[in-house]
């Protein structure tokens, strides 16, 4: 059996090496909400770190290059990137699974729900419109 290192394309690790690093660097960022260090952690559950560090490295090489073909400025897409995505796509794959099935489907958004966190300051607010009322 070949080792994968043996399968890599020779290329200039000078290159490799600094996106690399540029990798493992926006994956310790402190923001959380960065769309490259989500990125890693998404793919290093998956792979290895070493593959992930390439791949992310791919990432901002092709940003980069997309930056200065197009002559603009980076814009941070953020998590909520993926969220949405992920939204979109599975909202479409069940609309045609049930199309398939021969359902006629019209979706609406349902209202949001009161979490418990609602509930508690409602309810405090509620206890001190209460307590200034008895000590009024």
């Amino acid at each position: 059996m070949i080792p994968s290192y043996a399968l890599r394309r020779a290329g200039n690790t000078t290159a490799r090496r600094a996106l690399t690093e540029a990798a493992h660097a926006a994956a310790r960022t402190k923001k959380k909400r960065v769309y490259v260090r989500g990125q890693y952690h998404r793919l290093a559950v998956r792979c290895g770190k070493k593959k992930v560090a390439v791949a992310v490295g791919h990432i901002i090489l092709r940003s980069a290059h997309y930056l200065r073909v197009q002559e603009t400025t980076y814009h941070e897409q953020g998590l909520a990137h993926f969220d949405e995505r992920r939204r979109a796509r599975t909202q479409q794959r069940a609309l045609d699974q049930l199309k398939a099935l021969g359902y006629d489907v019209a979706l609406t958004r349902r209202p949001r729900r009161h979490d418990a966190r609602d509930v508690f300051q409602e309810n405090t607010r509620f206890a001190l419109r209460m307590f200034a009322r008895t000590r009024a």
